[in-house]
C-alpha cells in the first residue's frame, strides 16, 4: 500500500506503506498497489514528457503494474478528503523572458511536466486518481496525464480537471505574456500502442474565444500523436474546446488506425472531434483499418465533427461514425477546404445509423469538393428530428 507520508524503511504493506515515490521505484510486474487518500506531490521533470510519477519498471501483458486509488476519483471527486490527489512543484513564472531558464535551470516550454503516466514504460495502469491543474504545472504541448513511448498503458476512473494557467513560453511581444492554454491536453498519448482511457471524467473550465488576455489554441481532453490501437470508452468529456482530437501523424509514422471512441458522453464542448485529414508523406493505412466512433452521446456541443486538411501533422484517413446520438449542435458536421491538391483520393468515411435532434444545421460543407477529393462518403440510414436546415455545398453524395 501507499500513504501520503512514509518513513525511509517500509515494506509496502498496509501496516508499513510506501510513499508514492517509493512505489515508483519498487513496484514490479504483477504488483497491485493501493494508494490511500491524501496529497501526493513530487518534483516536475525537465523533460516535460516524463511524468512526476513514472514507474522505474515496466509490467508485462500478463502481469501489469497497477496503481489504484482506494476511492476512485471519478466517483468521489466531490469528496476531496477521500481522493488520492497527484501534484507537482512546477510553476508558471510570468515575468521570465522567452528564453529564460526555469528555477531548476531547464529551458523547456514551461516549468512543469505531467503528474502521472507512462514514459517509456509498458503495461502500467493508473486507476482512480485526482489530477487538478491548479496544483500541476504543465509545459506547452503537455498536460497533467501522459503516455509517451509506451505500450499497454491504461488510465481508468481518474478525474482530470483542466485549468487556465500562466506559461512563460507564450510571449505576446514586448515583454507581455498572456494567459495560455496552447496545445493543452488532459491526456496526451504520443508514440504509444494499445493505450486505454476508460471510465474517466475529463473536465475543462469552459471554452472561450480569443481575447486580449487569452491565447486559446487546442485545449483538448485527449490528443493522439503517432499512436495505434487506441481505445477511449465510457468517459465523460465536458467544458473544453476539443473533447477528442486524433491530431498527429508525423512523416513515416504509423497511421492512427485502428482505434475506437465509444460509449462516451461529450457535453458543452466547442468541438467534440476534430480530424486533420490530409495525408502525411510516408504514412499508409490498410484499407480495412478504421477509426471507429460509435454509441456515444453528444449534448450541447457547438460542433460534433470538424474535418480539415492542415500542415504536416495529420489524422486518420479512414473513420466510421455509427450509432451515435447528437442533441443540440450547430452545425453537426463541418467539412472544410478540401480539394484534389490538399487531400487523398479514395479515403473511406462512413456516417450511418445516427440520431440527430435539435440541430440548426446538419451538414456544413464548403471551400472545396469533398467527393472529388476523397471519393464517396457513406451517409445513410440516419434520422433527423427538429433540424432547421439540411445543407450542403459541393459535390457530396448521400447515397
Amino acid at each position: 500500500g501507499v500513504t501520503g507520508e512514509a518513513p525511509p524503511l517500509v515494506s509496502g504493506t498496509t501496516a508499513a506503506p510506501w510513499s508514492l515515490a517509493q512505489a515508483m521505484q519498487k513496484a514490479q510486474p504483477g504488483d497491485v498497489v493501493q494508494v490511500g487518500p491524501g496529497i501526493y506531490s513530487g518534483n516536475y521533470k525537465q523533460n516535460w514528457r516524463e511524468p512526476t510519477f513514472n514507474p522505474a519498471n515496466s509490467g508485462t501483458a500478463n502481469a501489469k503494474i497497477v496503481f489504484f486509488a482506494q476511492y476512485p476519483a471519478a466517483q468521489y471527486y466531490q469528496q476531496l478528503a477521500s481522493v488520492s490527489q497527484v501534484r507537482n512543484n512546477g510553476t508558471y513564472v510570468q515575468d521570465l523572458g522567452t528564453g529564460a531558464a526555469c528555477p531548476d535551470g531547464s529551458t523547456n516550454s514551461g516549468c512543469g511536466s505531467s503528474a502521472i503516466g507512462c514514459f517509456s514504460k509498458d503495461y502500467i495502469v493508473w486507476d482512480g486518481f485526482f489530477a487538478d491543474e491548479q496544483y500541476i504545472a504543465w509545459a506547452g504541448d503537455g498536460g497533467p496525464v501522459a503516455s509517451n513511448g509506451s505500450t499497454g498503458c491504461e488510465f481508468r476512473r481518474n478525474f482530470i480537471k483542466m485549468r487556465e494557467q500562466l506559461t512563460h513560453r507564450e510571449a505576446a511581444g514586448g515583454g507581455v505574456f498572456n494567459l495560455a492554454r496552447t496545445n493543452h491536453r488532459g491526456i496526451l498519448v504520443e508514440n504509444s500502442i494499445g493505450t486505454k482511457i476508460i471510465d474517466n471524467i475529463i473536465e475543462g473550465e469552459g471554452y472561450r474565444t480569443n481575447d486580449v488576455n487569452r491565447i486559446y489554441n487546442g485545449e483538448s481532453g485527449v490528443v493522439l500523436y503517432d499512436s495505434r490501437n487506441f481505445e477511449a470508452s465510457n468517459n465523460i468529456f465536458r467544458n473544453m474546446k476539443h473533447a477528442f482530437y486524433p491530431k498527429g501523424i508525423h512523416d513515416g509514422a504509423p497511421a492512427l488506425v485502428p482505434g475506437s471512441f465509444h460509449h462516451n458522453r461529450v457535453e458543452n464542448c466547442e468541438l467534440a472531434h476534430e480530424f486533420n485529414a490530409m495525408a502525411s508523406p510516408g504514412t499508409t493505412a490498410r484499407e480495412d483499418e478504421f477509426f471507429d466512433i460509435y454509441q456515444n452521446i453528444y449534448v450541447n456541443n457547438s460542433l460534433i465533427f470538424n474535418i480539415r486538411p492542415v500542415g504536416t501533422t495529420t489524422g486518420p484517413q479512414q473513420w466510421r461514425f455509427v450509432n451515435n446520438t447528437v442533441f443540440n449542435s450547430q452545425p453537426g458536421f463541418s467539412i472544410a477546404g478540401f480539394n484534389a491538391s490538399s487531400s487523398v483520393a479514395g479515403m473511406q468515411t462512413m456516417y450511418r445509423n445516427n440520431i440527430f435532434v435539435g440541430l440548426d444545421l446538419a451538414w456544413d460543407i464548403y471551400n472545396g469538393d469533398y467527393a472529388a477529393s476523397y471519393g464517396r462518403a457513406d451517409i445513410n440510414y440516419n434520422r433527423y428530428f427538429n433540424v432547421n436546415a439540411f445543407y450542403t455545398v459541393g459535390n457530396l453524395s448521400f447515397g
